[in-house]
């Protein structure tokens, strides 16, 4: 779960990725709606519930939103990786962005106490970057991965659990038909 400051709400991720920028899973929008996404290559699915498209409508006429529920709900879409509506998404695919400030080997980290984090024994680090107070929840069995971060302070407050680890992402095109984005124009 992760705030989202353009809406005001949270928006809720459950997305397998992988270092290669291809990931798969569903988001949410604050309750208001969820979309299944897809990203491999240079493609992006997504395939958005009725909420979520009269959430992101709010502001057009009735009929138009009314045009694109019915166009859209439910049904798998497609869109270049690079086109202005997947960007949007892009960061949650990325390894790299998830992970921003939490790699690297300068740290003022503090050793904090054990803890459990989903049935895993962890050690709490606890982390400072300026006004912004993280903790991080790494496994004390088997790899030492990192299994949560919390955000406690600051603008980006929030929690990122990390689980599922080595496990393939599903990156398989979506069967049955696909609406074309960009054949529509976006």
């Amino acid at each position: 779960d992760i705030p989202d400051d353009e809406s005001g709400g949270t928006i809720s991720l459950d997305v397998l990725l992988n270092k290669k920028g291809e990931c798969a899973g569903t988001i949410g929008m604050g309750g208001k709606g969820k979309a299944d996404l897809i990203k491999t290559g240079d493609v992006v699915y997504m395939k958005f519930d009725e909420a979520l498209l009269r959430e992101q409508s709010e502001g057009e006429s009735k009929a138009d939103t009314d045009a694109a529920v019915a166009m859209l709900a439910g049904k798998w879409t497609k869109t270049k990786a690079t086109g202005a509506d997947a960007k949007e998404f892009e960061d949650f695919c990325d390894l790299g962005s998830v992970l921003d400030g939490a790699e690297g080997g300068d740290s003022d980290a503090s050793r904090g106490k054990t803890a459990t984090v989903d049935g895993a024994p962890a050690i709490t680090l606890h982390e400072k970057d300026g006004k912004d107070r993280y903790t991080l929840y790494v496994a004390t069995e088997g790899k030492p991965y990192l299994l949560r971060i919390d955000s406690t302070t600051g603008a980006d407050r929030g929690s990122v659990t990390f689980s599922d680890f080595d496990e393939p992402v599903p990156t398989q095109k979506p069967a049955g038909e696909i609406v074309d984005l960009d054949a529509l124009g976006g």
